[in-house]
Formats: structure tokens, sequence, C-alpha cells
């Protein structure tokens, strides 16, 4: 594609006009980093942002877009709508109402999960705000407060398992992610919503388990490996630390100053990273919370996602997606450096392949979007 003047996405910049550095000058100065709160702390935080990390590492590289597989983003704070079991299990949401499925390198791809006729409750559909792929499940939240599940296991062309999480008239499933639990071993989903209520669903019963409240809107959250803890952000500028079975909370890690929208914990059992509007990711040490390890900027706009790598597959990482163009892996044990790759787009969502050295990421722009793969 060099040679005909175009970038790895296919845009000829050559007949543009304009050089693709031109562009990303222009873009940056345009795009709008939307925060919640503008009081006068973001004259400081425009002081203390932490320098961008160089960018001297090299992780990935690029293999391959499919420009037709194209996610929908249900919400434009909410960026988690991609999920990955396996390099040919690639889980992405579309048409705002429908999963489908497709592999590396497939050219076709299969609906998983159809809601254009609603849940049950209602005959609307189902706008999915948030998904994810684990332990054997597909699960999706719903603008309304809906949520749909199934079994990976089974046919695609069985009806997913559908119910409500909330009738709260501001009730949008802002995340959800699964783990096992502590005691049964069998899959959990903890849904964030934005009526200020974490809940624990029992995947194989159907049942919900649990329900904490919060002052704020949840945005995200994360459990530890072991169960006994979760890390949780949403329209507060602190971050929670919580008994992941009663929501006690344990501690209240301070810094940030807008609202967070990405949360993770790291499968090496301590290490935490926490994103948020105010332009900053910033990593704890589980083992010590008196302060955070480090803060991380951002380019452009603040991190909607977070991924780290699965331990065992090459050295450790944390992946930032902005909410457009800018993806930044950060090298996750010494975090004095990176790698960035730059495109043109907004980011609906970031995975990795389980035991795998493939990266996923649902570039959503209409023109040039697709589904994008990097390679270890």
């Amino acid at each position: 594609m060099e040679a005909t003047g175009s970038d790895y996405q296919g845009i000829p910049w050559d007949m543009l006009g304009i050089t693709s550095e031109e562009f990303r000058e222009f873009r940056k100065q345009t795009y709008k980093n939307y925060r919640n709160i503008t009081h006068n702390s973001y004259s400081v935080v425009s002081l203390h942002t932490p320098d961008l990390l160089p960018y001297s590492r090299r992780f990935f590289r690029f293999n391959r877009q499919d420009n037709t597989k194209r996610t929908r983003v249900g919400h434009f704070q909410l960026r988690n709508l991609l999920g990955v079991t396996s390099r040919n299990d690639i889980y992405y949401s579309t048409e705002h109402c429908k999963i489908k499925r497709t592999g590396a390198g497939l050219k076709h791809s299969e609906v998983v999960m159809d809601l254009s006729t609603g849940t049950g409750a209602g005959t609307s559909p189902v706008k999915i705000t948030t998904m994810t792929t684990k332990h054997g499940v597909c699960i999706a939240g719903g603008f309304s407060g809906e949520y749909a599940m199934k079994n990976l296991e089974s046919s695609y062309e069985s009806k997913p398992i559908v119910g409500t999480i909330t009738l709260n008239d501001n009730g949008i499933t802002n995340h959800v992610h699964a783990h096992l639990g502590r005691n049964s071993g069998s899959p959990v989903a903890v849904f964030s919503s934005n009526d200020n209520k974490l809940r624990v669903l029992d995947c194989y019963r159907n049942t919900f388990i649990g329900e904490q409240s919060f002052d704020w809107a949840i945005n995200c959250s994360a459990t530890s490996p072991d169960g006994r803890l979760r890390v949780v952000v949403g329209d507060k500028e602190d971050v929670k630390i919580v008994d992941a079975d009663t929501g006690n909370v344990l501690r209240t890690l301070e810094g940030h100053l807008d609202y967070g929208f990405s949360c993770a914990w790291s499968d090496d059992g301590y290490t935490i990273a926490t994103g948020n509007q105010d332009m900053t990711v910033r990593i704890y040490d589980a083992r010590n919370f008196s302060r955070s390890l480090t803060q991380i900027g951002a380019k452009m706009a603040g991190v909607r996602a977070l991924r780290f790598s699965e331990v065992g597959t090459g050295r450790r990482v944390l992946v930032c997606p902005e909410p457009a163009d800018y993806l930044h892996i950060v090298d996750a044990v010494t975090w004095d450096g990176a790698q960035r790759f730059e495109f043109l787009g907004e980011i609906g969502g970031v995975e990795f392949a389980p035991n795998a050295g493939e990266m996923f990421v649902a570039n959503v722009d209409l023109a040039v979007g697709g589904l994008m793969e990097f390679e270890r």
C-alpha cells in the first residue's frame, strides 16, 4: 500500500491533497475530549498531566483489517463492544441490536444473538451498549436495562436467554464483565448500571445473586482474579476498592479529576489500571494502595477501555485505546515505555485472543473502519 501512497487502512493520502501528519494535527485540534466536570481543577490537570511515554517499544505489528466487519457504538461513552475467545471466534456488536461471530481472515460472519425484536418484555429492539464473551458465555447489556445471554456451545440459531437488570428510567447498562464464582466455580456476570447499582448474575441459574448500591452511576468494574475484591469507577472522581461479596468499600483511591469509564485488574493478582476522562490512566498495586504507581497520559481524549495481556503470552502489556485514532500499548512491567498505533476511526472495543499473540480492535468508522488485527 505504501507504494500507492496509501496507509494500512487503504487511505490514499497522495490523492487527497493532504498528508496523514497534517490531517492528524487538524484532528487533534478539533477533536473534543468529552468531560463532565469543568471546574478549575482542569487548569491544574493541564499542568500536571503526565508526559506521553517514549514510544520505543515494539510489542505488536499490524496484520490486517477487514472493512466488512463493522461494530456500532450504542452510547458514545461506552466502548466495550468486542469479545474474543480465540482467533477463530471473534464476536462484535453490529446494527446496534445484533452480535455476530467471525474469525481472523474469514470473509463471512454469522449472527449469534439477534435482539432486533426485543427481549420479551417489549418488542422494541435492544440497543446494545456493552458486551463480553468469557467462560463459555456471551452476554450483552442494553440501553434500557435489558440483558441477553447465550451459551457459546449452543447452536447459533437458538434463542438467547433474556431478562431485565433494572426498570429504572436511568438504567443504561454501562458495562458487563464475567468471572468464575469463588465458591461455585461457574460463570457470573457483573453488570455496572447507570442507576447507581452493581448487580451480579449467576449465569448457569439465570438468577441475580447480588446487588450493591453506590452514590453515583457505575460505569465500569473489574474483579480480582481470586474473586475477593472489585475495583469500581463511575460518575465520581474517586476510585473504589470494594469487597466483591458485600460491596463494602475497603479503600478510596483519589487523584482522578473527572468521571471514570474504564478499569482492569491484571491476572498477576495485584496490578490495577483505571482510565478517566481527565486524560490519564492510573496504575495501582493492590499490595499497597497508599499511592498510584504511575500515571499514563493520553494524546487526544480520555481512555474508555483497558485490557491487560495474559500472563504467559509474552511480556505483559496494558492496552489503552483512546476513543479514536490512537492505540497505546504500555510496558506493564517497567511502565517506562510504550508502542503507539495511529489510524483513523472511533474505537468500539479492543480484546486479546486468549493464550495467543493476537489483539483485535473494532474500528467503527463508516468509511475506513473494520476489524483490525495485530500480532506479536
